[in-house]
């Protein structure tokens, strides 16, 4: 049992060291606001080289549960400790401790829609697995969540395109809406392109790519399956970025919305294609979905103007 008394300690540490992840994703909101992005690419890779070199050593070391969260949470620490130094050295600022409970009520009654469409996100991802693991069973779940692993892969590309063009958008919505669209096709176009090139390898190549980083395992139906999931990943790009835009338009309810119906449509197709044809099933109610939800965002952004740089929907 992996999450037992004797790793309780191991399971506090590596809660603890998410929670430093988290306030330091914080304090890099407060950097791409002031858009510092060159330290933010020094503070993320100072992060990836320390946590990357970490986990080999620990790895060549044959380390234990215990010791991995003990270099999770000291990685986490010194993550949090560079974006500090960068706070105080650019902009003045370094936390501190304050108790207002009406200005807490007031973040958590602002952040609570981000909460929610957070989790609304990872949950449209890993439902199909869930929905596969009962139907057919722990195999079909592992091939497709192999395939998976590649698509989801690409969201950072869109994160990080929806955080560097997040300042501009926000500045410029509702005072400049000319320079508003401009950043958003731009931001579009490169999604796009990126999404297809993508597409176009996973399927011509998808299978192969995917067997070199699992020699060991056999996947049937690997091509067919990646031929399909490919296409998947041009519009998670677009759907994830341009839901950003209501973020960005201080309307992040909207947001909340738009990713509860994304997550009820896929569980929906999926479930409905996944008992009679299995990954293949799963695949294409992933693209089908997905492209209707794309739809339906772009027409929501479009027809209330957000899309525009201006809004008729407000934030309540």
């Amino acid at each position: 049992m992996l999450v037992g008394v004797e790793n309780l300690p191991a399971v506090i540490l590596i809660a603890t060291s998410l929670a430093f992840l988290s306030i330091g994703t914080t304090h890099e909101a407060l950097l791409t606001a002031k858009e510092r992005f060159p330290h933010i690419g020094a503070a993320r890779i100072l992060y990836t080289i320390l946590l990357v070199t970490g986990i080999l050593l620990w790895f060549a070391a044959e380390g234990d549960l215990q010791s991995i969260s003990i270099l999770l949470l000291a990685v986490a620490l010194i993550n949090l400790f560079v974006y500090w130094l960068f706070g105080l050295k650019l902009e003045g600022f370094w936390p501190g401790w304050v108790w207002d409970p009406i200005y807490l009520y007031d973040v958590i009654k602002k952040s609570l829609p981000i909460g929610i469409s957070a989790m609304l996100a990872i949950a449209t991802l890993k439902t199909p697995i869930l929905v596969l693991t009962i139907s057919k069973g722990v195999e079909p779940a592992g091939r497709y969540a192999a395939v998976e692993m590649f698509v989801v892969a690409m969201t950072m590309i869109q994160l990080a395109v929806s955080r560097v063009s997040f300042p501009a958008l926000s500045r410029n919505f509702n005072n400049n809406p000319k320079s508003f669209r401009k950043w958003l096709l731009l931001s579009n176009i490169f999604l796009a392109f990126v999404g297809i090139i993508f597409a176009l390898v996973f399927t011509l190549f998808g299978g192969q790519i995917v067997s070199i980083f699992f020699p060991q395992r056999t996947f049937g139906s690997l091509g067919d399956l990646a031929a399909i999931m490919g296409w998947a990943s041009p519009m998670i790009l677009l759907i994830h970025h341009n839901i950003y835009i209501f973020a960005a338009a201080n309307l992040e309810v909207y947001n909340m919305k738009l990713m509860i119906l994304g997550f009820v449509a896929t569980a929906l197709f999926v479930s409905l294609l996944a008992p009679a044809y299995g990954i293949i099933g799963v695949g294409v109610g992933i693209v089908t979905s997905r492209f209707l939800f794309l739809l339906i965002v772009l027409y929501v952004g479009y027809r209330n103007k957000v899309h525009l740089g201006t809004s008729m929907l407000t934030a309540n």
